[in-house]
C-alpha cells in the first residue's frame, strides 16, 4: 500500500517535536480510507525514548492496553482531499 501526498513540512514538524521531547524512534502506520484520502500516523513507546526524557510525557499505557486520551495524546484527525492539499501548497 502506498500513502500518497503527505505534507513533508507537517511530517517534519511532527517528527521534530517528538525528537525534541526525547523520542528516538517511531513506528509509522498508514491506511487508505478512500481513493483520494489516506491517513498517516506515528506511535512510540518508552523503549523508543531517551530514558532521561520519559518525564516529557504524562502517561504511557502497558503494551496492548488502549491509550487513555489526555490533553497530550488526544488523537487529531484531519481529512484532506487533493483539492485541499493543492490549496495548502499552491
Amino acid at each position: 500500500m502506498i500513502i500518497k501526498k503527505v505534507s513533508v513540512l507537517v511530517l517534519m514538524d511532527l517528527l521534530q517535536e517528538l525528537y525534541d521531547r526525547g523520542v528516538d524512534y517511531v513506528d509509522v502506520h498508514g491506511k487508505s480510507l478512500t481513493e483520494d484520502q489516506d491517513i498517516l500516523g506515528v506511535s512510540f513507546s518508552k523503549n523508543y525514548m531517551d530514558p532521561e526524557c520519559i518525564e516529557n510525557f504524562d502517561t504511557f499505557e502497558e503494551e496492548g492496553e488502549e491509550p487513555t486520551e489526555t490533553k497530550e495524546n488526544k488523537e487529531i484527525k484531519i481529512s484532506l482531499n487533493d483539492e485541499d492539499i493543492d490549496k495548502l501548497i499552491g
